[in-house]
């Protein structure tokens, strides 16, 4: 079973046309199997692998002068879904 987040970056237009990206996010539990097999150098729970990938991630875009904001695919449809009802025309 894989995990799947909603990545919200923000930075400069040079690397994000309009400042915002999204981006789907995916965990898969092979990576998570991995992490737990390889020690407990950064964590021995699922939930420190999780984290462990969301900030090796972020660091990735961060080396651009980019932010990361993750949310659940749920978090991400209500958000957006919410939102619908303040733009409908």
């Amino acid at each position: 079973m894989e995990r799947v987040y909603v990545a919200i970056i923000k930075g400069p237009t040079e690397y994000l046309p309009g400042g915002t990206k999204f981006e789907k996010f995916e965990i898969y539990q092979q990576d998570l199997e991995d992490f737990l097999e390889d020690g407990e150098e950064y964590g021995d729970t699922e939930e420190d692998a999780i984290e462990y990938y969301k900030e090796e991630y972020a660091a990735e875009w961060g080396q651009r002068w980019c932010s990361v904001t993750f949310l659940s695919e749920a978090e991400f449809n209500a958000l957006y879904n919410s939102a619908k009802e303040f733009f409908t025309i």
